[in-house]
């Protein structure tokens, strides 16, 4: 039997996803002191901020049953990740703790590459199966 490495990664982000809409959801206090120091607090911005991350968490979680799902959203994710860089690469010398703007903007970057690294491998797999008449 063949592990389903991109239904593993898919899983794995959608459950993120969820948790960190939760976290800004539920405490969004919490969630900017000790991730999101930037600027002022605003509860506003922050619900926007776990509808988006929720809905994106919920697309892929529905994507793990869905394989034709699972490049898109991933593409999704990668463009998510990539634009949140930008906005940490603006502010990365203004996060308190100091440490906090690289590290997140590394982390953003990073994971936006990996992301469009398995949207292209979930593209070719969904090909696959189409060849095979499995789709």
């Amino acid at each position: 039997m063949r592990k389903d490495v991109i239904g593993t990664a898919v899983l794995g982000l959608g459950v993120y996803e969820v948790a960190i809409a939760l976290f800004v959801a539920i405490a969004p206090h919490a969630f900017f002191d000790s991730l999101g120091p930037y600027g002022h607090f605003n509860r506003h911005y922050l619900h926007d901020v776990a509808a988006f991350e929720g809905a994106l968490g919920v697309g892929l979680l529905l994507a793990v049953r869905r394989p034709t799902w699972r490049a898109p959203f991933l593409v999704l994710a990668a463009l998510h990740f990539a634009f949140h860089a930008i906005s940490h690469g603006v502010d990365v010398t203004r996060a308190d703790p100091k440490w906090v703007g690289p590290v997140e903007f590394a982390g953003l970057l990073g994971g936006a590459a990996l992301l469009l690294l398995l949207a292209r491998r979930a593209l070719a797999e969904s090909g696959d199966r189409r060849d095979r008449g499995s789709a």
